[in-house]
């Protein structure tokens, strides 16, 4: 859905499928999220659309669930989800014409799940991810960010156990 600034719809798009987030920039709108498959999993897909609505490319993933999304407003975009087994987080950037420039896979140890729940893209191709781990150990929720370079190298990480018995979760990041 697009609207101007008093509210009226400009154009509507029925996916038929659940959005988690969107971005914008001056070419357009650029949505992420999941359609359910046959009742078993989820696809995850990212679409971009140009201002009148049209669909310009989509990417999709089987078995994955687009969570965020972020555009660098330079036309690179990147998304993050997880993955049907609950212990992948990934994360894709791709240019404005749709190719992947990066895929980052993150693999929690047997026993833990991760979630992500927040993705930001810089103009220079550096990302940076938000989530939180269960750790099967402590049976609590611990919140986690890292950033990667624009080769999916990790530049850094940090975890942050809150108080004992609390349970601590990363909502969005961003660069500033």
């Amino acid at each position: 859905l697009k609207y101007d600034s008093l509210g009226n719809a400009l154009w509507t798009q029925v996916e038929g499928a659940r959005v988690q987030s969107v971005a914008t920039d001056a070419e357009g709108i650029i949505a992420a999220g999941f359609v359910s498959v046959d009742g078993r999993s989820s696809d995850a897909w990212l679409r971009r659309y140009d201002a009148a609505g049209g669909v310009v490319w989509t990417q999709s993933w089987e078995d994955a669930q687009a969570v965020d999304v972020a555009a660098d407003g330079a036309g690179h975009f990147a998304t993050a989800g997880t993955r049907g087994d609950g212990y992948t987080v990934w994360v894709r950037t791709y240019d404005a014409d749709g190719n992947r420039a990066l895929s980052v896979d993150l693999v929690s140890k047997p026993g833990d799940y991760d979630v992500v729940r927040g993705v930001a893209i810089a103009q220079d191709g550096t990302v940076a991810v938000g989530g939180a781990t269960w750790t099967a150990d402590s049976r609590e929720w611990s919140a986690w960010v890292r950033k990667y370079d624009a080769d999916g190298e990790e530049s850094w990480a940090a975890t942050h156990d809150g108080q004992e018995g609390k349970h601590d979760f990363v909502s969005d990041v961003e660069f500033g």
